[in-house]
């Protein structure tokens, strides 16, 4: 039986367990909304085992044979103290108890891990640069001078970004995104102390590859200019898929979303990797449709068919 774990709104999800169904595969998928019970029994003496109570449905975590973490997490309910004191003991009981079923989970054969959703950018970055791939120049500073130094050696073509996380507010007043990159002008920099912030190189560069990997499925779509939402099916060299499967194995993940750019040069530059990336557009627009091919993989994987 496969376990998957996702979010109700992710159309991926329901596109591969459409193909599920047509397969007659038996799966369970929980979505983070779903209130999820939970008896865990560490023994000495009998087989370590964690219960889920779903729907009035019990399930042992024993008996699935494939968990795919797609999106969401086995979210854990508490409740709401008026100390603020008891909200932390809370909060910090239940990390404990969320990294003990993901630590369970990788004893599963499983398609990546909740805690590794939210991966370090700057480790990606740090990684793809040891294994092969090449990398913008990077600055994360606080000081004017710093900023400006870099501007000039990066021929005053550099953008800003987030650091990791993006960022949305909205208020009756006004609303605030931060997860599009600007261009940085010497003349917006009118403090000479920041908080901490990202910089790097604005490359110049022939196509913006969007790269989705499921095990051993590989899938390319390129973008020839910023200005065009235009996907093209892009072929996957060897060279290419050797770098991925490195820098995958060393992130330890076997699934995700990555963003390249390929210069003049055909170097490929890794701006980032998600492991839980949309890709329905990439299949639709490209015409791959390989939802149905996932859905296989996640079969095999489930019968011991995959190493």
């Amino acid at each position: 039986m496969i376990l998957i774990l996702s979010e109700e709104e992710d159309i991926s999800t329901d596109k591969v367990c459409e193909w599920l169904n047509k397969y007659n595969c038996e799966y369970l998928r929980v979505n983070t909304n779903i209130n999820i019970l939970y008896e865990i029994n560490i023994s000495s003496y009998y087989k370590s085992n964690i219960i889920l109570f779903i729907n009035n449905k019990k399930y042992d975590l024993n008996n699935f044979t494939c968990i795919w973490c797609r999106r969401g997490n086995l979210g854990f309910s508490i409740t709401n103290n008026k100390l603020a004191e008891l909200n932390n003991h809370q909060f910090s009981q239940i990390k404990t108890l969320e990294e003990y079923i993901y630590y369970k989970f990788k004893q599963i054969k499983s398609i990546n891990n909740p805690s590794c959703y939210n991966i370090n950018k700057l480790l990606v970055l740090d990684v793809a640069k040891q294994i092969g791939f090449k990398i913008p120049n990077t600055l994360i500073c606080r000081y004017k001078d710093q900023i400006l130094n870099f501007l000039h050696r990066n021929n005053n073509n550099i953008i800003t970004k987030n650091i990791q996380d993006t960022i949305f507010i909205n208020s009756p007043e006004y609303g605030v995104s931060s997860n599009i990159p600007f261009k940085v002008k010497t003349k917006q920099l009118s403090s000479d102390l920041y908080n901490y912030s990202l910089f790097q190189e604005n490359i110049s560069y022939k196509y913006e590859l969007r790269l989705f990997v499921f095990l051993d499925l590989y899938y390319g779509g390129i973008k020839r200019n910023n200005t065009s939402n235009i996907l093209e099916p892009f072929k996957i060299s060897n060279r290419l898929k050797q770098l991925v499967l490195k820098l995958m194995n060393r992130l330890n993940l076997n699934s995700g979303s990555l963003d390249i750019l390929i210069d003049k040069n055909n170097n490929y530059i890794l701006l980032e990797i998600n492991p839980v990336g949309q890709f329905d557009f990439l299949s639709v627009l490209c015409n791959y449709n390989f939802e149905n091919e996932i859905a296989i993989k996640l079969i095999e994987y489930a019968n011991g068919n995959y190493n």
